[in-house]
């Protein structure tokens, strides 16, 4: 199907464009008395503009004037300097009216002719075209049409599905396809001076913080510094903001054109990838989904309805690369004018990941050896390796991996210089090669790690090769002339070959096992010292920690622990102290406690104290987890633990137990802490993870609650790839089996970033706050701001994890606990829940409420941050909830209640909703949702804040059916700004509004904006016994109004209306276009209205009704055309009413 372009063969819908000419020439020749015209088109030989203009033709013949080939010039259009056209109108004679072929054609010939004194309209009128394709003309208000393609879509769509049912094509009945938008050029209307104040204000480098055009916009930078393709698809993602509130998007690449060189790739391939999608706010990045191109898409949006897709062509210059999909559901809406450069961005940036990739797979190609050893590096094993093992199919055979490591090969380099250190890798590789067996491959892994690998016989697997290797190790050092010693580890795995990811996890399975071993020769090693070291002590000390024992005079100071995402505090570490004269450090108390055999009463102490301490002092704690170090190798007996834990029952599930491996547990004494845990409810964490005793074995064991990875893997693991290697295995380890993982000890800011990047969860260390006697409430501000910074960048990696909501009897959670537990959204099933939050605690939580669910839900003191693009509370479909305020709740993503839902708003506490462009709506949907709905009834206050170019408070796009909106409560105030924005309404359909006894202040600042009413459609609005308090400044700007042509009603009682309203079209009850039925019985007016055009109450064109009964107060109007209150004579009734009417004082 083909849109405004014929094609032999094939359907094809054209535009009417006749409508559009004859719109413009008979505004020019029936309201301006026009009889001569000149027209200037685009180039003679275009199709389009040769249509265009043939339109013209016809239009102007049928009101009797003949447009002749003298009148009509050609230009460029969209491009190009008019002076010449400009020129050739004046020598031929000004006419009486210019019309041109587009709107910046007629931009251009306007400048032109103006720039030579000619005066645009007195001297002639200039009319453009098409005004909405692809720039609006506001800022000069260019006479014009605004083409609707309504009817395009819809013979489009016809012809569609009766080519599908193989039908007879039968035309929708004729609808009008365009509008005519009166402008300054021909006189009809004044310069708009607030566009052009906002345009230049726009332009001004303070006011271009945000948006696509400002110069602040990172994007192309921020793709291109992409280091690989999955970097750059994530950055991607972070910019989809531009797009507006799409449902779905698709990048779909050809197969395998990442890897394909040329400058000229054309066409596409049978089956499409996906390397990129976000659904329903969800992205996933990599390369697993594919599809047949036929189907176009990998899956369909769920709607109930018709669905649009807009499919664009993804090249660079000739490449080719596929095709994006991007889907706004049923909504009906379109991608805006960013679009197109924004695709061009991503393009430009794939393209150079692309030649980067052609780079890299030459230069594989070419470097599969180690250039110091001659051995094979690892791109080489997976290669000649992957051909060994064929398909990857035959478990009757095993790869099997010899993992070796050079101990001390450091100590070489640092004594004898690298040269020496060179020389024994060289060394090394050539005893590996006549160890290895006759189809081994032998390889360099990096620095001193090397491994053998080869293949066996699952059934016989004799393997000679490991005896053979520590037999010529031996010897290495046996012959050897130096005088050093070089010492080996090494480890040995197997694996079936049923699956290429063996390529990958063997050789870090074999490297992670000969960790352990050199782990556990270290571990000797320090046995042997602590043995040494009991020999040898300070008696002094040895008495001073036997009387802190004895009188228990252990202290503790607390160390924030915060998160990796906002930077609050979310939990303490208790440290231990030593009070009295001697001051002794942690290290030398454990010590002293174990050569005497005292470690069971620091346990003791350990556990009292600070169980005492959190009980005493919850209010300090405000809900914060408190760490408490634990020896399980010592562990309290089972009757005082059970008294301890009886006691302080209430604070339990605030404690999270520490196990510091300073002596190995026995498997019973593990056994021990799992069955308290379970019978207690306390949480569990894993200490110094990556030193001693802690290994993969605890992981398995304890599956804790958090693993807090050791200093000496988070020091300095910027700048060491073997540390971020293993602590993002730990860190995935962590996050696969559901638990967290700390970073204990972070000092220097690149350490953060690189962790933060890596997704640790917490963070404890000296950079965010260091130990002290108090507890504190928050870390430096600027170390916060930080924390959030890195966060940005590593949000839309974060793994999506739902809370569902269990059983009846659970009727409370904990926020703060469950992002401790890295939940990112709660799924309500239950019919009364409460959520409670912490004063000055943020979550970036969701809260889901299941489908056709009738419950209440309680938010107390709960704060939801805005590092999201889903809201923050998303009603189901035909549920009905009652929302329940207590403390202070504030969010910073708006409450999204569908068409068919319903949500009541109640309660005591206060209640702020301050959302972002992103949204544009507080309560409600965006303007191109259906809202459900909506009623606000608190006894506390409610402060709503909108910010977008289309923004709605409460509201949205259109009322669902039998929607409404109902508002009675203490206080509710309102700020909304944007370009066109309503604060009680909806954009389009009907809507019923009933305010009652509410104290209600509203503030906009705007182009457009309602405070009460609807854009499109008629409202219904009721408001009695109510203080309404209303300030707007803009553009058009009106009070209670609808701007449709529909009958609209207005019922007051009782109240009090305090009214200010500046900027050039104002109206403060009423409407420009329609009929307002408008009913005030015993109302206050206090209002100022100031604008060109400026009406108090009514309009003077419109048919409205006005009828005011025992109404008292003054309304005052400044303006050059308006009143106070307006309307037909007839349509006026004013009885008992003593209103002061000022206008123009």
């Amino acid at each position: 199907m083909y849109v405004e372009e014929n094609k032999k063969n094939i359907p094809s819908v054209m535009f009417d464009a006749d409508e559009c000419a004859d719109m413009i020439v008979r505004h020019l020749v029936e309201w301006h008395n026009v009889r001569e015209v000149c027209y200037v088109s685009g180039p003679e030989y275009s199709t389009y503009h040769k249509r265009t203009l043939n339109s013209f033709r016809k239009a102007l013949a049928s009101v009797g004037i003949e447009l002749t080939g003298d009148r009509i010039f050609y230009g460029i259009d969209w491009i190009g300097d008019y002076s010449e056209v400009a020129e050739n109108i004046i020598r031929h004679g000004i006419p009486d009216a210019v019309i041109c072929c587009s709107d910046f054609t007629a931009a251009g010939v306007i400048g032109a002719l103006a720039e030579r004194g000619v005066n645009i309209p007195e001297d002639v009128i200039v009319t453009g075209n098409n005004r909405n394709e692809p720039l609006e003309a506001d800022y000069i208000n260019i006479t014009t049409v605004d083409r609707r393609p309504e009817s395009m879509a819809v013979e489009a769509v016809g012809k569609l599905m009766a080519l599908i049912k193989g039908e007879e094509y039968v035309p929708a009945p004729k609808r009008p396809s365009c509008m005519l938008r009166k402008g300054v050029t021909c006189g009809c209307e004044k310069i708009n001076y607030p566009a052009l104040a906002r345009a230049a204000m726009d332009g001004m480098l303070s006011n271009r913080r945000s948006g696509f055009d400002s110069y602040y916009n990172s994007m192309p930078d921020t793709l291109m510094s992409a280091g690989s393709m999955e970097e750059m698809l994530w950055k991607l993602d972070g910019f989809t903001g531009y797009l507006g509130d799409f449902k779905g998007f698709w990048i779909c690449l050809n197969q395998g054109v990442m890897h394909v060189p040329g400058e000229r790739l054309e066409g596409y391939s049978d089956r499409m990838m996906v390397p990129y999608s976000k659904v329903d706010g969800e992205a996933q990045v990599g390369w697993k989904l594919s599809f047949d191109r036929k189907e176009l898409l990998p899956k369909r949006l769920d709607s109930d309805g018709p669905v649009g897709y807009i499919i664009n062509c993804l090249h660079y210059g000739r490449v080719n690369y596929g095709y994006t999909v991007l889907s706004y559901g049923d909504s009906g809406a379109l991608f805006d004018k960013h679009y197109i450069m924004w695709l061009r961005y991503a393009a430009g940036a794939m393209d150079k990941q692309r030649r980067q990739i052609i780079y890299n797979d030459v230069v594989s190609d070419e470097q599969i050896r180690d250039s110091l050893t001659g051995l094979m590096n690892v791109r080489g094993f997976k290669k000649v390796m992957g051909q060994q093992c064929g398909r990857f199919d035959n478990p009757d055979k095993l790869m099997r991996i010899i993992s070796v490591d050079v101990e001390n090969l450091r100590g070489i380099n640092s004594v004898y210089g690298y040269s020496e250190g060179d020389k024994v890798l060289q060394k090394l590789a050539m005893v590996l090669n006549n160890s290895a067996g006759e189809d081994d491959i032998c390889v360099r892994v990096s620095g001193d790690e090397f491994f053998i690998a080869g293949l066996l016989d699952a059934k016989h697997p004799i393997d000679e090769v490991p005896a053979t290797l520590q037999r010529n190790l031996e010897t290495f050092n046996k012959d050897t002339t130096k005088d050093y010693g070089v010492h080996f580890f090494t480890s040995r795995v197997t694996a079936p070959v049923t699956s290429e990811e063996i390529l990958d996890t063997l050789p870090y399975e074999a490297n992670y096992q000969r960790t352990l071993v050199k782990d556990n020769r270290n571990k000797q090693k320090h046995k042997a010292v602590r043995e040494t070291e009991k020999k040898v002590f300070d008696p002094e000390e040895r008495k001073a920690v036997a009387k802190i024992l004895n009188d228990d005079l252990l202290t503790y100071h607390f160390q924030p622990i915060v998160s990796a995402k906002t930077g609050d505090i979310v939990a303490y570490e208790g440290l231990m102290r030593s009070a009295g004269e001697v001051k002794l450090s942690p290290v030398a108390i454990l010590d002293h406690a174990s050569a005497m055999g005292r470690l069971d009463d620091v346990e003791r102490h350990t556990m009292c104290n600070l169980f005492g301490y959190y009980h005493e002092h919850k209010d300090m704690f405000k809900g914060r987890k408190l760490f408490i170090n634990s020896i399980p190798s010592c562990p309290m007996p089972d009757k005082e633990f059970e008294e301890l834990c009886n006691k302080y029952n209430d604070i339990l599930d605030k404690l999270v137990i520490e196990f510091t491996e300073q002596t190995e547990a026995s498997s019973e004494q593990l056994d021990k802490v799992l069955e308290r845990r379970e019978k207690y409810g306390f949480r569990v964490a894993i200490d110094d993870y990556g030193t001693g005793y802690s290994n993969i074995s605890n992981l398995l064991t304890f599956m804790p609650n958090c693993v807090k990875i050791d200093r000496s893997l988070i020091m300095d693991i910027h700048e060491d790839k073997r540390k971020q290697h293993f602590a993002q295995n730990i860190i995935d380890y962590a996050h696969d089996n559901e638990f967290m993982a700390l970073a204990e000890g972070v000092e220097k800011v690149e350490e953060l970033r690189t962790l933060i990047g890596m997704g640790i969860d917490l963070i404890q260390g000296y950079l965010t706050a260091k130990p002290s006697p108090e507890v504190i409430n928050s870390i430096d501000r600027d170390i916060k701001n930080k924390i959030k910074e890195c966060a940005i960048g590593n949000e839309n990696k974060r793994a999506r994890k739902t809370y569902f909501t269990g059983s009846e009897s659970e009727d409370e959670l904990a926020l703060m606990a469950l992002d401790f537990e890295n939940y990112t959204e709660i799924f309500v099933t239950m019919k009364d829940l409460t959520i409670k939050g912490v004063k000055d605690y943020v979550s970036d939580t969701t809260i889901r409420i299941a489908d056709d669910l009738d419950g209440k839900l309680k938010l107390e003191d709960v704060a939801i941050s805005d590092n999201s693009d889903i809201p923050a509370i998303v009603i189901g479909k035909h549920s009905r909830l009652t929302l329940e305020i207590a403390g202070v709740v504030e969010l910073r993503r708006p409450i999204f209640v569908p068409a068919g839902s319903q949500v009541d708003i109640v309660g005591s506490g206060k209640l702020k909703i301050d959302t972002s462009a992103v949204f544009g709506y507080c309560i409600g949907t965006d303007i191109f949702g259906n809202f459900g709905s909506i009623g606000l009834h608190m006894d506390g206050e409610a402060e709503l804040i909108a910010d977008g170019e289309r923004s709605v408070c409460i509201g949205g796009g259109s009322a669902g059916e039998n929607s409404y909106i109902d508002i009675s409560g203490k206080k509710v105030e309102m700020l909304v700004s944007g370009k066109h924005v309503v604060a009680i309404g909806g954009m389009e359909n009907e809507v019923r509004i009933n305010i009652n006894d509410t104290e209600l202040y509203v503030r906009l600042n705007c182009s457009t904006g309602i405070c009460i009413g609807s854009g499109g459609s008629p409202a219904k609005v009721n408001i009695k016994d109510t203080v309404l308090r209303y300030d707007g400044f803009g553009d058009t700007i009106s009070g209670i109004n609808s701007f449709t042509e529909m009958e609209s009603t207005v019922e007051l009682e009782n109240d009090r209306l305090e009214i200010m309203l500046m900027g050039k079209n104002i109206i403060g009850l009423g409407s420009p276009a329609g009929r307002v039925a408008l009913r005030a019985r015993k109302c206050e007016f206090e209002m100022v209205c100031e604008g060109a055009r400026a009406f108090g109450i009514g309009y003077m064109n419109s048919d409205s009704s006005i009828a005011l009964a025992e109404c008292t107060g003054r309304i005052r109007v400044s303006t050059s055309d308006g009143m106070c209150i307006g309307g037909r004579t007839k349509n006026v009734e004013m009885k008992d009413c003593t209103i002061e009417c000022i206008e123009n004082e």
